[in-house]
């Protein structure tokens, strides 16, 4: 099993470690990045990182290209970089905004449940930034909380409010952003679009978007 494979890999702490192997055990976000990826050699940019978890599971699935991640959290990076250099070929991880690519980045770029981190017009910087970093063989893979009325959408607000108070996330904005707001840029600047819910086995109001750019 991948999870418990990646688990093994890190000091023993029973509260982290239950956790990364629920996260991997039950989001369906690793596996549909792995799809997205599959067959694509160019590097990726993983915007809010965290431990590394997605580049984790991309090299257990055995997709090689190169992992550049970058997240807020001093502590997570650390952790996932003595990970990398210890088992995992190709990743490093860096202290950073998710709002700050890598200098001369080109690629593939996934960002999964962060865009409600920054305030509305701070995400349409973001994913007009991010249409600039996507190579023609590349792809966007975003994954984000709707904001609608539904039951779910409410459910995912309760469950961030709750992991900000438990301090595995830092505090700060919560702005939900709709569907439309993520997914019209890309299709007004001529970019192949899907979308749909990406649920999995959570309660919570997750949608998935695939663009890749125009052809030449």
């Amino acid at each position: 099993m991948i999870a418990k494979s990646i688990v093994k890999k890190f000091p023993r702490d029973r509260w982290r470690n239950g956790y990364i192997k629920g996260k991997i055990g039950t989001d369906p976000a690793y596996d549909a990045v792995y799809e997205q990826l599959r067959g694509r050699s160019g590097p990726l940019w993983d915007a809010g990182c965290g431990l590394g978890l997605m580049a984790f599971y991309l090299r257990e699935r055995g997709w090689t290209g190169d992992v550049l991640g970058s997240d807020l959290s001093e502590e997570k990076i650390a952790l996932g970089n003595e990970v990398a250099r210890d088992h995992y070929a190709g990743v490093r991880l860096m202290v950073g905004s998710m709002t700050e690519p890598p200098e001369g980045f080109l690629g593939s770029v996934t960002l999964i449940d962060v865009l409600h981190y920054v305030d509305t017009p701070t995400q349409q910087r973001m994913l007009e930034r991010v249409r600039t970093l996507v190579a023609p063989d590349g792809v966007a893979v975003i994954r984000f909380t709707a904001r609608d009325r539904s039951w779910r959408y409410y459910a995912t607000v309760l469950e961030e409010l709750f992991v900000r108070g438990s301090g595995w996330i830092s505090g700060g904005r919560i702005c939900f952003p709709t569907c439309d707001e993520v997914v019209n840029g890309f299709e007004a600047a001529g970019w192949q679009t899907t979308i749909r819910p990406l649920w999995g086995r959570t309660p919570f109001n997750s949608y998935l978007l695939v663009a890749t750019p125009p052809r030449a």
